[in-house]
């Protein structure tokens, strides 16, 4: 019989006839024959004329990845393990080690956190289509513990593109983390070891949590990926505004998003999702939830301080039109983020401004400078002003939720682009003593402008000086309170309903101080912009 095989164009036999049976019959299949091993594994130096079927394309040369035997491999990485069947950059050769630990204590293993199901590092590239495909298939016995495939549900199904993204995606927020000093230190030791599917956690999960009767149909296969890599955070009590997912704060208000320490069943109205990410306040009450609708995989925030008993609607947390489809939202909603972090738009500081130096630091998701397109730089005098705003969807129920925004104001050092030396910006120190606001919003067709003046920012009078602030506070100019002395720079943040705009306008400083004016009072300007209640992606 194999010399039956070894009698047909090889390309037939592999592309048309070994691609239809069990990976591990053509691994017996191998054994038959020199030449039947030479099909399965054809070694580009042997003597062996590549044959083809009359009609139908010739291989590339053997220097090309395409050869047949690599070809009947690849298909193999398509069917068994779902890479796609284009694939210029080789992408079916990038796999993963295995840990030394055996296969049968993986779930002593996961429950004793000792490793993580997947670790980053475990990802390295493959010489052939078979060593990657062998190494999936080892990964894959791994993920199911032992259990045949024939008994794993569709749902929970190993999808290797998935794994690789979330690879990359845990590397990058990794070794931003790892850039960050103690802040990012905290975040990344709250991160909970990964695990595989029959993992505690992630089996209470599947079996527990989801409707029999619809588990051949749900789509959690990228949250599955994400889960093999770190199982979200652990709780984090009261170092609560070290969530991975970020925070913001306004006057009495703030939220931080902790990734939850596996999908938890959502309850109530949202039977059909899970709970992937959540804030909670100071007495431990949940603000904010994004959800994942195991039946599309798409992610939702819930609108609504109460959201998950609420009643409210769900809306999506990344863009319904990314190419690809909503299965696999959770990667994209991760890959979004952690790309943010990477390019400088969000950073570390405090989360509430007004609080006690280092007790609130986190990741902050007002935008920085680094984002062009949502934030404003303007200096004037020597003093800079970097505006931003931030969709804050739990604060109101409905879809139209809340916009945060944020004034980051501080004189300017040496070596800071715009600097000017006391004698060229004709003060030593400057006080803010008003403010005015124009905004400008649109509602379908009409444009409405509005303007908001007032005496300081919330009862706040900041002093600025090179290298900080003095914060004074009073009802009015004329009846101050004399603050302390903070390093740094000033932040206001405030809030207003939803909707599309711009905001501008102008902040008024009194060079030396209001007390003790040094000359006449100047207009710090306050660049455009934008307000946006419908941001593509929320966090």
């Amino acid at each position: 019989m194999s010399a039956s095989f070894a009698s047909l164009p090889s390309s037939l036999v592999t592309e048309h006839i070994l691609t239809r049976v069990e990976a591990s019959d053509v691994l017996s299949f191998r054994v038959a024959s020199r030449d039947c091993f030479s099909l399965v594994h054809h070694n580009h130096h042997d003597p062996i004329t590549t044959q083809t079927v009359p009609g139908e394309r010739s291989h590339p040369s053997t220097n090309d990845w395409r050869s047949d035997s690599e070809l009947l491999w690849h298909n193999f990485l398509v069917r068994d393990f779902f890479f796609p069947t284009t694939d210029e950059e080789k992408m079916y050769l990038r796999t993963f080690r295995h840990p030394e630990h055996d296969n049968d204590n993986e779930e002593e293993q996961e429950e004793e956190g000792s490793r993580s199901f997947l670790t980053v590092q475990d990802e390295f590239v493959a010489s052939t289509a078979f060593e990657s495909w062998k190494h999936w298939k080892k990964l894959g016995l791994r993920y199911r513990n032992g259990v045949p495939i024939r008994q794993i549900l569709p749902s929970t199904l190993m999808v290797a593109p998935y794994f690789l993204r979330a690879a990359a995606v845990w590397r990058s927020l990794e070794q931003w983390g790892s850039e960050q000093g103690s802040v990012g230190e905290r975040i990344l030791a709250s991160l909970q070891p990964g695990q595989g599917l029959q993992g505690r956690d992630v089996g209470r999960m599947i079996h527990c949590f989801l409707d029999p009767s619809h588990i051949n149909h749900v789509k959690i296969q990228a949250a599955l990926a994400i889960y093999a890599f770190h199982a979200g955070q652990k709780a984090l009590g009261e170092d609560r505004f070290i969530g991975l997912m970020g925070g913001y704060s306004a006057y009495d208000y703030s939220a931080c998003t902790t990734l939850t320490g596996l999908p938890r069943y959502a309850g109530g109205h949202q039977s059909h999702s899970l709970l992937v990410a959540q804030s909670r306040d100071s007495d431990g009450i949940m603000t904010k939830s994004i959800l994942m609708n195991v039946h599309t995989g798409q992610l939702y925030v819930t609108p609504g301080l109460r959201s998950m008993s609420s009643g409210s609607s769900p809306f999506p947390v990344t863009p319904l039109s990314v190419q690809g489809s909503q299965e696999d939202s959770f990667l994209v909603w991760l890959e979004e983020y952690a790309s943010r972090l990477q390019h400088g738009i969000y950073g570390i500081g405090p989360i509430v401004p007004s609080a006690p130096a280092g007790t609130t630091d986190g990741i902050v998701l007002f935008p920085t400078i680094q984002d062009e397109v949502r934030t404003s730089r303007a200096v004037t005098r020597g003093v800079q002003v970097i505006a931003s705003s931030q969709v804050c969807t739990e604060l109101q129920d409905d879809a139209s939720g809340m916009v945060l925004y944020s004034f980051r104001i501080r004189l300017l050092i040496p070596g800071d682009e715009g600097y000017l030396t006391p004698a060229e910006r004709g003060f030593e120190t400057c006080q803010l003593i008003a403010r005015h606001w124009k905004i400008t919003t649109q509602k379908k067709n009409e444009v409405s402008t509005e303007h908001v003046r007032g005496e300081g920012v919330v009862g706040l009078y900041p002093l600025l000086s090179e290298g900080g602030f003095r914060n004074d506070e009073g009802h009015r100019a004329s009846s101050l309170v004399r603050g302390t002395m903070h390093l740094g720079t000033f932040v206001y943040q405030s809030l207003t309903n939803g909707r599309q705009g711009t905001m501008e306008g102008e902040l008024r400083f009194i060079p030396g101080s209001i007390a003790e004016p040094t000359g006449p009072p100047f207009d710090v300007i306050v660049n455009p912009f934008p307000f946006n209640n419908h941001e593509a992606y929320i966090y």
